[in-house]
């Protein structure tokens, strides 16, 4: 794959917020909502290909350092061909199982750490309601969270999804 073709694929990468909720054991269960924008590089400006995006992740840590977690994300995209360097609008769907590994945990174990830094990388399957049709994904990126409370994070992440280059039109 050409160079200019990978740096095209790192589409939708999303700077998300969300609440986690968790149950107090040894290994939760947690539930996330997120929402967010996300930015797909493309042959136009910077501020006309970001588009807002949304998810729901439901997951499990089976120790304090590794969990996984399955996520229904998607809402709006956009993109712009080398023609005319206009950006055009999409709706489009993803199913991604994620791989979670808390750095923070793994430096120095402490249940009731104040924030912690995990590293996110999974795969997943995207559709697109527009231009582009379906395409297998990856995904890497991180998420800081901060404890609010027993119950409850305030997470943000930061990932790169790589799709098809079909996706820029």
């Amino acid at each position: 794959m050409k160079l200019q073709s990978f740096i095209i694929s790192l589409a939708l990468a999303a700077v998300c917020g969300s609440a986690r909720a968790q149950e107090q054991n040894p290994s939760p269960w947690f539930i996330q909502g997120q929402m967010g924008a996300s930015y797909t590089t493309g042959d136009t400006g910077l501020g006309k290909l970001i588009a807002p995006s949304g998810a729901i992740s439901v997951g499990k840590y089976f120790s304090p350092a590794w969990g996984a977690r399955l996520s229904v994300s998607g809402w709006r995209g956009k993109s712009a061909s080398r023609i005319g360097k206009s950006a055009h609008g999409f709706y489009y769907g993803a199913v991604t199982a994620d791989g979670l590994m808390n750095i923070s945990q793994l430096v120095k174990s402490y249940p009731e750490r104040l924030f912690d830094v995990s590293l996110i990388a999974g795969i997943g399957f995207n559709r697109s309601f527009g231009p582009g049709g379906s395409t297998f994904m990856g995904r890497l990126g991180l998420q800081g969270s901060f404890r609010l409370n027993e119950a409850f994070d305030f997470n943000i992440e930061a990932l790169a999804n790589g799709v098809s280059d079909r996706r820029n039109g």
